[in-house]
């Protein structure tokens, strides 16, 4: 008569510490009679590895996928010799008399003065107003704005984000005055002496130029996964390990109960 029933191996308690442990560690080999234990040790490995996987994959798919890119340009000299970007002034404002015909002794202050007129004038557009300036420098390529950085700031965020690329090229102090036989000449000297000491002035400044400027294109750089983005993985990882002990626990209390 044939024994259709097989014997299950007795499994000692030493060798379900051992196997479970060898599962965590990444051991391929399992023996049956001790695979009922491991169910819980294997499902919550499946899930870490599936999280880590996918947070990694996640991340890899964004490098390949992520374009770069890097502008040609530091100054006005490199601008016009290394790139084919156009130059774009408003016109009537100091930026476009330095590069125009008429004041070609201003070349000079943008270390260009070496290079053929006719090329400079080749690259200049000059647009009659801010809007149409912004308006095709956010719509069209290889355009570049040559203004002053105050003018910037206080626009901001204008149609779209403008980065400055180098340096500044020129520096130049723009007053206000007024004449020195004015009526109210001390009453203004006074009110404006009054706005400073109780910080009225600088708070226009913070309010209009330097909160302004903090608008800035967030750099397209991926950063390394840290700590604060994996907290839930981990949190996945020590409740498996929490209710992995709790299981190998009752086996323990199951096993010592079955030999006594």
């Amino acid at each position: 008569m044939l024994n259709l029933f097989t014997p299950k191996p007795r499994v000692k308690l030493q060798d379900s510490f051992f196997y479970n442990f060898g599962m965590i560690c990444g051991q391929s080999y399992l023996p049956g009679g001790i695979c009922r234990s491991s169910k819980i040790v294997e499902l919550w490995l499946g899930l870490f590895s599936l999280i880590i996987r996918t947070a990694f994959g996640a991340l890899l798919i964004r490098c390949l996928t992520q374009t770069t890119f890097t502008i040609p340009f530091h100054d006005m000299r490199s601008l016009l010799e290394n790139s084919q970007y156009n130059i774009l002034t408003l016109n009537g404002s100091l930026p476009q008399l330095a590069m125009s015909a008429k004041a070609l002794h201003l070349l000079s202050l943008l270390s260009i003065e070496d290079i053929p007129y006719e090329k400079v004038a080749k690259r200049h557009v000059i647009k009659s107003s801010m809007e149409e300036m912004y308006r095709t420098v956010c719509t069209s390529d290889n355009y570049a704005i040559f203004m002053a950085a105050d003018i910037k700031q206080a626009r901001g965020a204008y149609f779209c984000l403008l980065n400055p690329m180098g340096t500044s090229i020129m520096e130049n102090w723009i007053v206000s005055g007024i004449a020195r036989n004015f009526r109210y000449k001390r009453t203004i000297d006074v009110a404006i002496i009054k706005f400073h000491e109780v910080g009225f002035i600088n708070a226009l400044v913070k309010r209009f130029i330097t909160f302004v400027d903090r608008i800035k294109e967030p750099p397209n750089i991926i950063e390394p996964i840290n700590m604060e983005q994996i907290h839930l993985i981990l949190l996945l990882l020590s409740n498996g390990f929490l209710l992995s002990f709790i299981v190998f626990s009752f086996e323990i209390i199951t096993f010592y109960c079955k030999v006594h």
